[in-house]
C-alpha cells in the first residue's frame, strides 16, 4: 500500500552529537570509498514500522538497520536470514524507551537519535546488540560513503522542507517551501548511495536524496556499529580501528 508522505509522521528530536568521531577510527591507509554501494538488494519489504501513524521514525530507522545487517551479514550466503521487526515490536520499544503510551497522542512526541542509540548500546534492540556509534560529519560526502560502505549504512537526521512532501527525489529547494525544518525533523536509515547521492529508507520505501540536499538539510549523522554486522561478516579489519572504538565506547557512560 502506498502512503502519502504528507500524512505520515516525523518525530526526530533535536540533534545531539555523540562523543566519538568517525574520522578518529578510520585507518590512515583506507582507500577512498567506492563510487556506489547498495546493501538493499534482495529486500522486497522494508515495512512501515508504525511510522505512518506514530512519531517513531528514530526507532523505525534502527529496525531498518537490523534488516540491512541480517540481509547482508553472515556466511555462507544461503544461510542468511533477513530479520524484520514487527510494527508492534518497534512500538513496544517506543513505549519503553521514549515513554509513548498507546492510544495517548500527547505522549507521541518522537525521540532524540543519540538517546536511542545510547539505550540500544545498553540494552539490545530487537535482540540485536550495539557496540556503539561514531559520528561522520553530516555534510562530508566521503565520511557518509565510508560509513555506509563499512557498516552497512548510516543513521541520518534531516530537517525536512515542506516541499519534499511532493518530490520524487529529495533535492535542494529554494524559497519558503525549501526552508530546512519547515516540514519537521526526521530520522532515516541510509543503506546505499550512488553518484546522485544517498538512498534512504523512509515510510517503508527507498528514497533518493541528492548530495547537495544532504549537505543542506542533514543536521546529524551516526555510523552505528553492531556485532551483527562486524563479527559475522568478518569486517573487523575492513578499515576501522574496531577494537579501539569498542574500548572507547565502553568507557562512555
Amino acid at each position: 500500500m502506498l502512503h502519502d508522505p504528507a500524512n505520515c509522521k516525523l518525530g526526530k528530536g533535536p540533534a545531539r552529537h555523540g562523543k566519538l568521531r568517525l574520522a578518529a577510527y578510520l585507518k590512515t591507509d583506507l582507500s577512498p570509498a567506492p563510487e556506489a554501494v547498495d546493501w538493499t538488494a534482495g529486500l522486497t519489504s522494508w515495512g512501515m514500522m508504525g511510522n505512518d501513524s506514530h512519531g517513531d521514525c528514530v526507532f523505525a530507522a534502527g529496525a531498518h538497520a537490523i534488516q540491512t545487517w541480517t540481509l547482508n551479514a553472515g556466511l555462507p550466503v544461503h544461510a542468511r536470514i533477513e530479520r524484520t521487526m514487527s510494527d508492534a515490536a518497534v512500538l513496544s520499544y517506543y513505549s519503553r524507551w521514549a515513554g509513548y503510551v498507546p492510544g495517548n497522542a500527547a505522549t507521541d512526541n518522537g525521540f532524540v537519535i543519540a538517546d536511542f542509540l545510547n539505550l540500544w548500546k545498553a540494552d539490545a534492540y530487537g535482540g540485536v546488540l550495539l557496540d556503539g556509534f561514531v559520528d561522520p560529519e553530516p555534510g562530508n560526502q566521503e565520511h557518509i560513503k565510508q560509513g555506509i560502505a563499512l557498516f552497512g549504512g548510516v543513521d541520518i537526521g534531516l530537517q525536512l522542507p515542506v516541499a519534499w512532501q511532493n518530490m520524487h527525489t529529495w533535492d535542494v529547494v529554494e524559497g519558503n517551501d525549501g526552508a530546512p525544518g519547515s516540514w519537521g525533523g526526521h530520522s532515516v536509515w541510509v543503506p546505499a548511495y550512488n553518484a546522485l547521492g544517498p538512498v534512504c529508507v523512509t515510510w517503508g520505501a527507498l528514497k533518493q536524496i541528492t548530495w547537495p540536499a544532504l549537505a543542506q538539510y542533514s543536521d546529524e549523522a551516526h555510523a552505528i556499529i553492531s556485532p551483527a554486522w562486524m563479527d559475522r561478516n568478518g569486517r573487523t579489519t575492513c578499515g576501522l580501528a574496531y577494537t579501539a572504538l569498542r574500548v572507547d565506547s565502553e568507557a562512555i557512560e
